[in-house]
C-alpha cells in the first residue's frame, strides 16, 4: 500500500483564498538527497539536459493483480507508471503547499464552502481528445463512488456529494462543498485523484489514457511495462526521454545489482542491509528520502489476544525502538511512539515523546490481561518494499523479552496483498508518509478505505472532523495521534528513509512530494 515526504505540510487560510495564481511551473517536486557517493546530486541536475535515451528501471514491488487505473493503484509499481500516464489538477510542494498543474488556480468562498477551479487550455490526451472541466468532474464523481474502492473516497465523501460537482464552463470546474473545508486542493494534489477522460472507466484498466508526458506502449501485470514519449504533451519541449522500460525484479540483491552492473538505471525502494553496497561505487548513487516511509505491523482486534488493549500496550512497551532502527533500518530512520509522524514534525504530539521500552510493565499487563506465559502467535509478512521483513524479524526480537513470541510466516511479495493482507490476526504493511489529514482516514476512521485493526473508531470520528476544518494546525492533531499510539492495533517503531539507486547517467529524476517519480524532466546521458 502505498507515497510523501518529511517536510511539514504548509496551507493557511491566506494561501487558500489566493490559491495558486502566479505560481504556474512549480509543480510539487522534491529533489532527492544522494549519499554514499560522488558524482550526482540528490535531483541528478548536472549540465544541459539532452534530448533522447530510455531509462530501464527495476522495480520490486509488483502485484499479479495490478492495473493501469490511476483510481484502482494500490502498489509502487503502478503508482511509478501511472504518474508517467497522468496528472491531477494540483500537484504539492516540499513544504505540503498545492501548486498548479492541470488546474492553473482555485479560490473558495469566504465561508470555504465553494471553490472554484480555473483549468489548463489546450490540453489534450493520448488519444486526441482535448482535456476540459467535464474530465475533472468524471474523475471525481468516480472517485466518489463507493463501488470503485478509490482510496481518497472517505475523505472525499466527508465533504462532497457527486451532485456538488459542477462544471459551468469548459474551463471551470466548482465544488459545492457539504460542510467548510480547506481540503480540496490537499486532496487534489495526491495519488487517485489522477485526471481520466469522461466515460473511460470501461477502458482504462488495460488501456491507459492519460495527458501526462508519456503514453503507455505495453503492460504486463507483475512483469513488466513500457511507455513512450508523449509528442504532443502541453509542456513544451518535454520530456526529455524517449522513453521508460520496467521490469520486475522481486530479488532485493538482484535489482541493486542490475543498476551497478548497468543493466538497470534506477531501482524502487531497496533493503537497508544492501545501502553499503552502493556506497563509493563509481558509477551509481545511493538517493536518500528522509522518513519517506512507514512500515508497521497491525493487529486485527476482532482476534485473541489483540483483543485486549493491556496486550496491544504490552507490545509496545516492550519494542527497543532504538536498537530495531539501528538493525532493521541500518540508521536510516526517524523514531516514532506508534503513530504516522516521526517525532520532531511540527505535527508530532508535544507530550507523546519516545515510548520508552518496558519489559516488567509489559509482563505485567500480559499477566493482567491472562497471559501470565506470554503469548505465541503467527506474523504473516511480505518483503514488498526494501527492509519490511528485517523490520517484523528486529520487532520480534525484541517484543520476546517480554514473552511475545512473534513467528513469522513469510508471503511471496506478489501475491501478499490477494491473499494475506486484512485476511489474518497479525501482519505487516507499508505506506508512504502522508499529510496526516489525508493519512487518517485511510485506515483510522468508522469508514475508512482500509479498515485494518478493525478498531471502533468513533472517538477519531469527531477529531478527524476538526482536522477538516483546520488541517495545518498542529495542535487539532495531538488528540487523534495520542489516541492511535495508546489504543490502536497499529505498531510502528520508526518511519524508514526512503532509498533508492540510481545510475550517474540519470539526471534530474525527481519525486513528488504526494506521490512517486516525476519523469518530465528526467535525461540522460
Amino acid at each position: 500500500m502505498r507515497q510523501g515526504s518529511p517536510d511539514p505540510f504548509r496551507v493557511n487560510r491566506r494561501t487558500l483564498l489566493r490559491g495558486a495564481a502566479g505560481a504556474a511551473g512549480a509543480f510539487g517536486i522534491l529533489g532527492l538527497a544522494a549519499c554514499g557517493s560522488s558524482g550526482a546530486s540528490g535531483s541528478g541536475a548536472a549540465g544541459t539536459p539532452k534530448r533522447g535515451g530510455v531509462i530501464q528501471f527495476a522495480v520490486g514491488s509488483t502485484l499479479v493483480n495490478e492495473s493501469v487505473d490511476p483510481q484502482h493503484t494500490f502498489d509502487a509499481n503502478e503508482d511509478i507508471l501511472t504518474a508517467a500516464l497522468y496528472e491531477k489538477l494540483c500537484e504539492m510542494d516540499t513544504k505540503w503547499t498545492a501548486q498548479p498543474k492541470l488546474a492553473t488556480s482555485w479560490h473558495p468562498n469566504t465561508e470555504l464552502t465553494e471553490w472554484t477551479f480555473v483549468l489548463r487550455d489546450n490540453v489534450h490526451f493520448h488519444d486526441g481528445q482535448p482535456f476540459t472541466a467535464r474530465d475533472a468532474a468524471y474523475t471525481l464523481r468516480r472517485i466518489l463512488d463507493p463501488k470503485l474502492g478509490s482510496i481518497l473516497q472517505p475523505s472525499w465523501s466527508r465533504i462532497l456529494d457527486p451532485d456538488g460537482v459542477t462544471t459551468p464552463d469548459a474551463r471551470h470546474l466548482v465544488l459545492k462543498l457539504k460542510q467548510p473545508s480547506g481540503m480540496p486542493p490537499i486532496l487534489l494534489s495526491y495519488r487517485g485523484c489522477e485526471i481520466v477522460p469522461e466515460d473511460s472507466a470501461s477502458y482504462l484498466a488495460k488501456r491507459a489514457n492519460g495527458t501526462g508526458p508519456f503514453k503507455l506502449r505495453s503492460f504486463v501485470a507483475g512483469q513488466s511495462w513500457e511507455v513512450d514519449r508523449n509528442p504532443h504533451y502541453w509542456m513544451k519541449g518535454l520530456p526529455y526521454l524517449d522513453g521508460i522500460r520496467e521490469t520486475a525484479a522481486t530479488e532485493a540483491a538482484a535489482k541493486v545489482q542490475a543498476v551497478l552492473s548497468g543493466t538497470a538505471d534506477v531501482t524502487d525502494t531497496i533493503d537497508y542491509t544492501l545501502a553499503k553496497t552502493v556506497t563509493g561505487n563509481p558509477t551509481a548513487s545511493l538517493i536518500r528520502d528522509r522518513g519517506r516511509i512507514e512500515m508497521f505491523i497491525v493487529t486485527d482486534v476482532r482476534h485473541k489476544p489483540f483483543d485486549d488493549n493491556r496486550v496491544r500496550t504490552a507490545m509496545k512497551l516492550a519494542m527497543d525502538r532504538h536498537a530495531i532502527a539501528e538493525t532493521a533500518l541500518q540508521g536510516y530512520g526517524l523514531l516514532t511512539s506508534d503513530t504516522v509522524v516521526p517525532a520532531g514534525d511540527r505535527f508530532y504530539p508535544p507530550n507523546l515523546g519516545i515510548r520508552k521500552r518496558n519489559i516488567e510493565q509489559a509482563k505485567q499487563l500480559l499477566s493482567e490481561a491472562g497471559y501470565p506465559n506470554g503469548i505465541d502467535v503467527e506474523l504473516d509478512a511480505a518483503n514488498i518494499i526494501g527492509g519490511m521483513v528485517d523490520m517484523d524479524t528486529a520487532i520480534s526480537q525484541t517484543v520476546a523479552d517480554a514473552g511475545i513470541n512473534l513467528h513469522i510466516k513469510q508471503t511471496p511479495a506478489e501475491s501478499y496483498y490477494v491473499q494475506v493482507w486484512r485476511q489474518v490476526p497479525i501482519f505487516n504493511d507499508w505506506i508512504v508518509h502522508r499529510h496526516p489529514a489525508v493519512r487518517l482516514p485511510l485506515t483510522f476512521t468508522s469508514n475508512a478505505i482500509w479498515p485494518e485493526s478493525h478498531y471502533p473508531h468513533t472517538p477519531l470520528d469527531g477529531m478527524q472532523e476538526e482536522i477538516n476544518l483546520k488541517p495545518d494546525d498542529p495542535t487539532v492533531y495531538a488528540a487523534p495521534f495520542t489516541w492511535i499510539a495508546n489504543n490502536e492495533g497499529y505498531y510502528n517503531p520508526a518511519l524508514a528513509d526512503g532509498l533508492t539507486v540510481r545510475k550517474n547517467r540519470v539526471h534530474d529524476l525527481r519525486i513528488r512530494t504526494a506521490g512517486d517519480y516525476d519523469f518530465q524532466w528526467a535525461w540522460v546521458d
